[in-house]
Order: C-alpha cells, then sequence, then structure tokens
C-alpha cells in the first residue's frame, strides 16, 4: 500500500507540473513585436464568406525573385492577391524593406518580411504594388518621427485648426508610439497659440494615410515627439 501511495503521489506530481501553468493562470512571455509589421488584431470568431472561389491569374518573373522593395507609406498586407479586407493581416510601417517571392498578379506583388537577413521570416502577403520602390530609392524628404503621449495626438487640418476626423466623426490621429512623417525636410513648422505645429504624415484610424498637423512641442517646453533612430 505504501508502495502504491508513492507512485500515485509521484503521479500526482507529475501531472501537476505538466498543468500548473494553466491551471494557476501563468503566462508565457509575449514576443515583442518588431516595429516594421503590425499584425491584425485577432477578430471574434465568425462565419466569413471568402472573397472570391475562383481562380485568379498570378505569374511568376525570376529575375524578381529575393529583389528588395520597400514601403514608400504605411501599407495593408493581406493573405490573398484580391487584398479582400477580410484577408487582412497587418499593415507594414512607411520605409519598411520586404523582399519580392517573384509572384505577382497585374497590380499586385507577394512579399515576405524579415527583421534582419539571417532572422525567420515573420510574415508573407501580398500588397498593392503601387506602394513599394527600390530600397535605394526611399524619399528623402520625410523626416520619421514617433509620437510619445501613449494616447496619441489630435491632427489638425491646419496649425491650432480644425481637428481631423474619421467618416465616423470621431476624432483622428495618430495613435501613440506610432510613426508619423515630416512632409519636407525640414519638417514644415508653424507656432501659432502656445504649440509648435508640424504638418506631417500619419496612419489614420481608419488605417489610411492621412497629412495634418499635429503639435510638435509647446512653446519653450517638452516635445510630443522622438526621432525614430
Amino acid at each position: 500500500m505504501k508502495k502504491f501511495n508513492v507512485q500515485m503521489m509521484k503521479s500526482a506530481g507529475l501531472a501537476l507540473f505538466l498543468v500548473a501553468p494553466t491551471v494557476l493562470g501563468l503566462k508565457l512571455p509575449a514576443i515583442a513585436q518588431e516595429p516594421g509589421f503590425t499584425p491584425e488584431p485577432a477578430a471574434p470568431t465568425r462565419e466569413i464568406t471568402p472573397a472570391a472561389t475562383e481562380d485568379l491569374p498570378a505569374f511568376e518573373r525570376p529575375g524578381f525573385i529575393g529583389a528588395c522593395r520597400a514601403t514608400n507609406r504605411p501599407v495593408e498586407v493581406f493573405a490573398d492577391s484580391s487584398l479582400s479586407a477580410v484577408n487582412r493581416v497587418g499593415t507594414f510601417a512607411a520605409r519598411t524593406p520586404v523582399t519580392l517571392t517573384g509572384v505577382l498578379r497585374e497590380g499586385r506583388a507577394q512579399v515576405y518580411y524579415r527583421t534582419s537577413p539571417t532572422s525567420d521570416i515573420r510574415v508573407v502577403g501580398w500588397v498593392n504594388a503601387a506602394f513599394l520602390t527600390g530600397c535605394d530609392q526611399l524619399p528623402p524628404s520625410e523626416t520619421c518621427f514617433r509620437v510619445l503621449p501613449t494616447n496619441g495626438l489630435i491632427a489638425r487640418e491646419a496649425p491650432n485648426g480644425q481637428p481631423q476626423r474619421t467618416p465616423g466623426g470621431s476624432l483622428d490621429g495618430p495613435a501613440g508610439g506610432s510613426q508619423v512623417f515630416s512632409t519636407s525636410t525640414p519638417p514644415n513648422r508653424q507656432t501659432v497659440g502656445s504649440y509648435v505645429w508640424m504638418q506631417v504624415r500619419y496612419t489614420s484610424l481608419t488605417n489610411t494615410t492621412r497629412t495634418g498637423w499635429i503639435a510638435e512641442r509647446l512653446v519653450g517646453g517638452g516635445s510630443n515627439l522622438a526621432p525614430c533612430n
């Protein structure tokens, strides 16, 4: 009987060891996301009708396999070449280097992304080819800044002017921690009221690119922006 109890305790201990992280609510460390790619948040489980059921024409260009490209603006990434909203997987930030797979469709390109030449591939998807440029042809007229306030900033139509809004009527502007890009070099700045305003391109709450004015800093005070590098 004693031997049976020891075995039972060992078995029970082994079982507890295996399930304890789940039972006790422990979480494994999250993997930090690289700044170049933002995954699409997981949507609630629902029935989705496929965007298309017919085969779509695509072709391979061997000379493009492994070719470097870069995004010239924030670019949405999709699992299908039709760029269907239901198959959106995330967003590449502006100036993100990506690699062509060589598989193309008219106006579309299949790409993959990795954080360094030796890192694992992070995502493979389809993008609008119009938003890609050569890796040595990134526009020099834009300077990248990071938004410091955690609640983001309100974008305005003019310095200290009317706030920009989404089609639904919500106040629009860059999110906290996101990247914005000056519309010129040096940046277009104006001092109006208590703030120094900068004209920037930013990713709207509707995942489109907009141009507006944001409060870079208080006159004589702290800044709402920091250089990306």
